[in-house]
């Protein structure tokens, strides 16, 4: 199996502009036909691989791009921006999104670490929660086994967990393998923290409740927190609400709705730091959705 066919299969799969549900649990196919700007998004926990074309994604004052041979991982939420510069119909961005299975992943990383000392030994030289990776061969095949369930549901049923399990195991063994562990292995007391935020933005946080959370000092919580994220925590809950808002007004949310359901208690307020984020008012907002 090469490229080539992988591409001609999640082609033929995802035939028109958009997202592409497949069937099987967290794994969505993407075109694009056209260049995007630039697009607030939040990011959960996932793989990405394009097929064709290549994306750009901005995060913390850092821009990674990737395209065919290589791929994106996300391994904790994150507010981030992204562009498409270049796409067409001749050449789309075409790409699997597979959202990580937690359960899935921790399950997978244990019995790595338990059977193979060099895993278990090896280091993440990157702590940002974003990876650019290079595709290989095995990873590359896995994916393509997983896409052929997509058209036999009972396969589908029987295998896909086995499929998925097989594409983490891959990614695993890639460069990235170190990086995705780092967060699978052992759980990090700031990533869950991070997930808590992205799933309770409506309430109202302060440093010290989070520190608690964190089970972490106040001083301590900010320095791991900042070294992470390379933003404050106050900063990042910032980017996280109004991406997050910035989402529900481009699916056709109110404004004061929006800002409601990312924790704003006063609209003005939203409007001014919603202005000073994106360069326009709440209500002039009408981008769309960005892609995984």
């Amino acid at each position: 199996m090469n490229v080539n066919q992988l591409k001609e299969l999640c082609s033929r799969l995802a035939p028109n502009d958009g997202i592409t549900a497949t069937g099987l649990d967290g794994v969505l196919l993407y075109r694009v036909s056209n260049p995007m700007n630039r697009l607030p998004g939040v990011y959960t926990p996932r793989f990405c691989l394009n097929v064709s074309g290549s994306k750009r994604v901005f995060q913390s004052g850092q821009v990674r791009e990737y395209g065919e041979g290589s791929f994106f991982c996300c391994t904790m939420p994150l507010p981030v921006e992204s562009d498409i510069p270049k796409a067409t119909k001749k050449c789309p961005l075409l790409g699997i999104s597979l959202e990580f299975d937690e359960q899935l992943m921790t399950e997978t990383v244990i019995e790595m670490s338990s059977l193979d000392d060099d895993f278990r030994l090896g280091s993440a030289k990157n702590d940002s929660g974003l990876l650019v990776g290079k595709l290989t061969s095995p990873l590359s095949e896995a994916m393509y086994r997983i896409l052929s369930l997509v058209e036999d549901r009972s396969a589908a049923s029987i295998l896909g967990r086995g499929r998925l399990k097989e594409a983490y195991f891959q990614l695993l063994k890639s460069d990235a393998g170190p990086f995705v562990r780092h967060r699978f292995g052992k759980r990090d007391k700031i990533t869950d923290v991070i997930s808590f935020l992205k799933d309770n933005l409506h309430e109202s946080f302060s440093m010290d409740d989070l520190a608690e959370r964190a089970g972490m000092s106040r001083a301590v919580f900010f320095r791991r927190f900042k070294a992470m994220t390379s933003v404050s925590p106050v900063q990042f809950l910032k980017s996280l609400r109004l991406n997050t808002a910035a989402m529900h007004l481009a699916s056709g949310l109110g404004v004061n709705e929006a800002a409601f359901e990312v924790g704003y208690a006063s609209p003005s307020q939203f409007s001014r730091e919603f202005k000073r984020q994106f360069g326009m008012a709440p209500r002039e907002w009408e981008q769309g959705f960005d892609i995984p």
